[in-house]
C-alpha cells in the first residue's frame, strides 16, 4: 500500500472518531441549545476561524511545505535540522505576537463585533471575549500541527487529535448542560488547549530539540518564505468565511435564526463530518505533492488521492442520505428533522468538493497561488449569487442547490486551470471513478427524494452501493486499495489475539 494510502487509513480513523465526537456534541447542542442556539454558536465559531485565519497569517501550508523541503535537503527523517528549527521558530514567534494583537483588538471591540455578527447591539459581547481568548491557543496548535505534517509524523498526530476530541466531548457536555451557550464557548476553548498540549508533547517525543521555539533562531527572512503561502491562505480563508457569514446573515434576514440553525447542521454534516477526512489528510497530501513535483509524478499523486477519497466518501454519503431521518433525530433532535431533506441536495455537492479541493491543493503545492485565489473567489461569488437568487424563492432547499451547483462549476474551472498550469488531466481510471461515485450519490439522492418508506429507501440505497462496489472492484487499483485499507483498519481496531 502507498504511503499516502497508509496515511489516509490513519487519518480516516482519526476523522471517523472526530466525527463521532462531533455527533455527540451536536446532540448535546441540539437538545440544550436548540436550533437558534446552534445558529448562535455557529456564528461564534465562524468569528473564531476568521480571527485564527488573520492571526496565523495563513502560514500553516507554508510551514508544512518548507519543513518538508528542509528535511528532504538534509536527507533525514523526523530529525531536527537547523533549517527546520529556524523555520518553525520564526513562524511560531511571529504568529504568536500577531495572535495576541488580534485577541486584544477583539476584546476591546467586542461590542461592535457582537452587533456585527448578531445585530444585537452588543448583547453577546461576553461570548466574543471568550472566543477571542482561544485564538492564541489555537494558533500555537496550528503551527505545531504544520510542523508535524512537514515531518510526516502520522501516527502520533492522529492520536493527539483523537485524544483531544475525546476528552473535549466530556468537558463540552459538562459545561453546556448547566451553562448553555456560555458553556459551549468554554468547551470550545478546552478543545483548543487540549490539542495544543498534546501536539507539544508529540513534538517533544519525536523531535525534542524542536519542541520549544527558540528566540535566537528567529529570522524574519525565514518567516517571510511563508508569506506567499500565507497571503494565499488568508485571502482564500477570508473569502470563504466572508461567504459563510454572508449566507448566514442572508438566512437570518430572509427567514429566521432557527432556519440558520437548520442549515448550519446540514452544512456541518456535509462539510465537517465528511470534510474531516479531507482536512485531516490534506497536510500529508500537500507534502506528498511537494515530493512528487521533484519526481514529476504530480498527476499520479492527484489521481491516487481522488480515487482513494471517493472510495471511502461515496458510500458514506449514500448511507447518510438513506438514513437521514434516523440520523438527524438520533444525533440531533426531532426539531432538526427538516435537515434530512436538505442533505439530499447538499451531500452530492460535497462529494464534488472533495475532488475540487484536492486539485486546488495541488495548485498550492505548485505555487500557483494567484490562480488559486482567483478560482476560489469565483466559487464564492457563484455561491453567494446563487443564494441571493434561490433562497428567497425556494428557501433552504434552494440554498442547497446553489451550493451543489457552485461546487460543480468550481470543479469545471479547476479542470481547465490545472490543465493549463500543471499540465494535469485526470487519467481515464480517475474519470471513471468520479463518474461512478457521482452516479451513485445522485441516484441515491433521487431515490430518497421520491421514495417515502424509510425501509424501501435503505434497501434501494444498499442495492446501489452493492452495484457500485461490484463495478468498482473490477478496477485493480480500487480493489487493492480497499483490501489493504481494510487490513490496516482491522489491524488498528481489531488486533488478533
Amino acid at each position: 500500500m502507498s504511503s499516502l494510502g497508509r496515511a489516509l487509513a490513519g487519518f480516516m480513523s482519526s476523522s471517523l472518531f472526530g466525527s463521532a465526537t462531533q455527533v455527540v456534541k451536536g446532540k448535546v447542542s441540539a437538545i440544550f441549545l436548540g436550533a437558534a442556539g446552534v445558529g448562535v454558536f455557529n456564528q461564534l465559531t465562524l468569528f473564531y476561524t476568521l480571527s485564527m485565519t488573520l492571526a496565523s497569517l495563513g502560514l500553516r501550508n507554508g510551514v508544512t511545505r518548507n519543513v518538508a523541503a528542509a528535511q528532504a535537503d538534509a536527507g533525514q527523517a523526523n530529525a531536527a535540522t537547523e533549517g527546520v528549527l529556524r523555520q518553525f521558530s520564526s513562524a511560531f514567534l511571529l504568529v504568536a505576537a500577531v495572535s495576541l494583537l488580534v485577541t486584544a483588538v477583539s476584546v476591546l471591540a467586542s461590542d461592535r463585533v457582537s452587533d456585527l455578527l448578531f445585530d444585537d447591539g452588543g448583547e453577546r459581547r461576553q461570548l466574543i471575549v471568550l472566543v477571542a481568548l482561544a485564538v492564541p491557543i489555537g494558533v500555537a496548535g496550528l503551527i505545531y500541527r504544520a510542523l508535524l505534517n512537514g515531518l510526516r509524523v502520522v501516527g502520533p498526530l492522529v492520536r493527539a487529535r483523537m485524544i483531544a476530541d475525546g476528552s473535549s466531548v466530556i468537558v463540552f457536555a459538562a459545561l453546556v448542560i448547566p451553562f448553555g451557550i456560555v458553556g459551549a464557548a468554554l468547551g470550545f476553548i478546552f478543545l483548543q488547549a487540549a490539542f495544543l498540549v498534546l501536539v507539544f508533547r508529540t513534538t517533544w517525543t519525536v523531535a525534542p530539540s524542536l519542541a520549544i521555539p527558540r528566540p535566537e533562531a528567529f529570522e524574519f527572512a525565514e518567516a517571510r518564505k511563508n508569506f506567499v503561502f500565507g497571503a494565499h491562505s488568508v485571502i482564500v480563508g477570508v473569502t470563504g468565511l466572508g461567504a459563510s457569514l454572508f449566507i448566514s446573515r442572508l438566512i437570518i434576514s430572509t427567514l429566521d435564526l432557527e432556519a440558520n440553525g437548520y442549515y448550519v447542521v446540514a452544512v456541518k454534516i456535509a462539510t465537517v463530518y465528511l470534510g474531516g477526512l479531507y482536512a485531516a489528510a490534506s497536510g500529508y497530501f500537500l507534502s506528498s505533492v511537494v515530493k512528487a513535483a521533484a519526481e514529476k509524478t504530480v498527476g499520479k499523486t492527484i489521481d491516487e488521492a481522488v480515487r482513494l477519497y471517493l472510495a471511502v466518501v461515496a458510500p458514506v454519503i449514500v448511507v447518510l442520505m438513506a438514513s437521514g431521518e434516523i440520523f438527524v433525530v438520533a444525533f440531533f433532535s426531532v426539531e432538526f428533522l427538516p435537515v434530512a431533506v436538505i442533505l439530499l441536495l447538499l451531500l452530492p455537492g460535497d462529494a464534488v468538493r472533495l475532488v475540487a479541493e484536492t486539485m486546488g491543493q495541488a495548485l498550492i503545492a505548485q505555487r500557483k497561488l494567484v490562480s488559486s485565489c482567483i478560482v476560489f473567489a469565483v466559487w464564492a461569488a457563484i455561491y453567494c449569487a446563487g443564494a441571493i437568487l434561490l433562497l428567497p424563492r425556494f428557501g433552504l432547499l434552494g440554498l442547497a442547490v446553489a451550493y451543489t451547483a457552485s461546487q460543480l462549476l468550481l470543479l469545471g474551472v479547476l479542470l481547465v486551470v490545472c490543465r493549463r498550469l500543471l499540465d494535469y488531466a485526470p487519467c481515464r481510471q480517475t474519470i471513471y471513478t468520479v463518474l461512478r461515485a457521482m452516479l451513485l450519490v445522485t441516484s441515491a439522492s433521487a431515490a430518497c427524494w421520491y421514495v417515502e418508506s424509510l425501509v424501501t429507501k435503505m434497501l434501494v440505497c444498499a442495492a446501489l452501493v452493492l452495484a457500485w462496489g461490484a463495478v468498482s472492484m473490477r478496477d485493480p487499483f480500487f480493489a487493492g486499495a480497499i483490501t489493504k485499507l481494510w487490513r490496516v483498519i482491522r489491524a488498528r481496531f481489531m488486533p488478533s489475539r
